[in-house]
């Protein structure tokens, strides 16, 4: 189980980072500050 939860917080991880980086990718585009 030790290993399924250290996978679960790497998945966590890289779709919180891909929607960080996504969602100020969108604020470039919209002219954001």
């Amino acid at each position: 189980m030790q290993i399924f939860g250290i996978n679960l917080s790497v998945l966590l991880g890289g779709l919180r980072l891909r929607f960080v980086l996504g969602f100020e990718e969108v604020r470039d585009d919209e002219g954001g500050v």
